[in-house]
This record gives C-alpha cells, structure tokens and sequence, in this order.
C-alpha cells in the first residue's frame, strides 16, 4: 500500500513503537493502519490517526472501538464527507462526536440533526473530529500502558520487536541459501 522499501520501514517502525507504547498489540496497529491507508488517509498524518484513536479507546474501555473508530474515519473520508451514520458509529465507539462538531466547528443542535444536507466535506470533518478526540483523550493509552495489564503488554510486545529484528536477518540468509540449493537442485 505504500510502494516505497524504505518508508514502509519506517512506516513499520513507527507502528512497532505503537504497539509498545499503548495497549494495543501489533497486529492491531498493522491492521488499522491498513485500513486507514486503503481509505487514502496520507502516510505522514497516519502516527497523528493512529495515537488519536488509541487514546480515544483506552479511554472509552471498549477494545473493539480501536477498528470501530478507524473505519468509521474511514467511511467518512470514502465518502468524502460526514454522514448521520459515521457520527452514530462514532458515538457508539464511545466518542461524543455531536459535543466534538458543536465545539470544533460551532454547529448547533439542529444543524447536526440535519447533517446530511450540510455536506461537511471529510477535510473539514476528519480534523476537527481528531481534534475533538486529542483534547479529551491525549495520553490516555500511555497511561493505560502504565498499568500491570499494560506493562505486561509493553514487555511482549517489546520481546517480538527484539526477536524480529534479531531472527529476520538470520532468516533471510537462511531463505537465500535455501533458494540457491533448490536452483542448483533444479539445474
């Protein structure tokens, strides 16, 4: 999805460090940011998205609202702008999304109410709505991480980074040699 080695490295990296530092593992963050990516959020704002979400979910204590609220972005920015459906999926994740427009964009009730006929394009929507979310949740999954559960967490995830990056080269020579034999094998 991101078509260049060395930012999708990086890229990985970054996801890596995610999952050490909230209580989300790997797989999760990967998941998500494959989600995000296929959804054509930029590469560069992708960390911004991804801790936002993380900490809106710590908070909200619901594990399943870290993809709720990732697709619900998502929808949001497929469609090109906010629908009644996006901020239903939103509240049901846990996030007070009618309280985070009426803040960061001065909607009124009735406004709200008839948000399909207001066409609030994504650009406008998607920002405000992290901003919403960073104002009431930031730092909530580095303080969740912070507990026994999430130290737990931290070393594990921790641990598999280690073991990756200590195993994978040892398996790429490995993999070579193995293709060198069969090739000769064959020949």
């Amino acid at each position: 999805l991101i078509g260049d080695a060395d930012k999708a490295k990086r890229f990985n990296d970054t996801l890596q460090d995610l999952a050490a530092d909230t209580p989300f593992v790997y797989e999760q963050a990967a998941d998500n940011a494959r989600m995000l990516l296929a959804y054509e959020f930029k590469l560069q704002s992708m960390e911004r998205i991804m801790r936002s979400i993380a900490d809106a979910t710590a908070a909200s204590g619901k594990i399943e609202s870290y993809r709720n609220i990732a697709a619900a972005l998502g929808q949001i920015q497929a469609k090109g702008r906010l629908t009644a459906r996006e901020l239903i999926r939103l509240a049901n994740a846990g996030i007070p999304a009618y309280q985070i427009l009426r803040e960061e964009l001065g909607m009124t009730h009735e406004q709200i109410v008839n948000i399909g006929n207001l066409r609030i394009p994504a650009e406008v929507a998607i920002p405000a709505i992290l901003r919403g979310m960073e104002k009431r949740y930031a730092g909530a999954a580095a303080a969740m991480q912070r507990t026994t559960k999430g130290l737990a967490n931290a070393i594990r995830e921790n641990f598999l980074i280690i073991s990756q990056n200590v195993f994978d080269p040892l398996y790429q020579n490995l993999r070579v040699n193995m293709e060198k034999l069969s090739n000769r094998l064959e020949a």
